[in-house]
C-alpha cells in the first residue's frame, strides 16, 4: 500500500532496546506500523513485539506527534494522575539492599579473618601496656622486700 493512501493512519511507536525517542509512522494497521518500524529503526531486525509500545491509530500526523510525546515522557495517553504519584513505600528497597549488604558481609569469612587479627592486636597492645605499667610496680616491691629483709 502506497504511503499517504486514504486507508492508512498514524501510529506512535516506541522501544527502548531500538531507540531513544518514539516514532511517528504511516501505516493501514498495527501489525504493518510494527514491521515498518522494525525495517526503519532496527534495520529489518526483527526485535520483541512484546516490548514495542504502539498507539494508535490516529487520523491526523499532529494527533500522533502528540501521543508520541507521551510516549517519550513514559506515559501513555489516557493515564490517570495516579500513575505519577511517587511510591510512598520506595525506602523499602533501600532498607532491604543495606540488610542483604549487611548478611553478605557478616557471612564472608574474609572479614571474620581481618576482625580476629585486629582482636589479637588489640589484645596484645593491651597486655603489654598493662605489664609496661606492672613490672615497675613489681620491681619496687620486689626492692623494699628485700631492703627489709636486709635490714632485719
Amino acid at each position: 500500500m502506497a504511503a499517504g493512501s486514504a486507508k492508512e493512519s498514524w501510529w506512535a511507536l516506541f522501544n527502548n532496546q531500538i531507540s531513544a525517542n518514539s516514532v511517528v509512522l504511516q501505516a493501514a494497521n498495527k501489525d504493518a506500523a510494527i514491521k515498518q518500524y522494525f525495517q526503519q529503526e532496527a534495520g529489518g531486525q526483527v526485535g520483541s513485539h512484546a516490548q514495542t509500545a504502539v498507539l494508535g491509530p490516529f487520523p491526523t500526523q499532529a494527533e500522533a506527534t502528540t501521543a508520541a510525546k507521551t510516549l517519550d515522557r513514559g506515559r501513555a495517553p489516557g493515564a490517570s494522575a495516579a500513575s505519577t504519584i511517587p511510591n510512598p513505600f520506595s525506602w523499602v528497597g533501600a532498607i532491604a539492599h543495606w540488610i542483604g549488604d549487611l548478611v553478605e558481609h557478616l557471612t564472608d569469612v574474609h572479614m571474620w579473618i581481618s576482625l580476629g587479627w585486629i582482636a589479637l592486636g588489640l589484645l596484645l597492645v593491651a597486655l603489654g601496656i598493662n605489664l609496661w605499667f606492672k613490672i615497675p610496680q613489681k620491681l619496687f616491691q620486689a626492692g623494699t622486700t628485700a631492703a627489709a629483709a636486709a635490714a632485719i
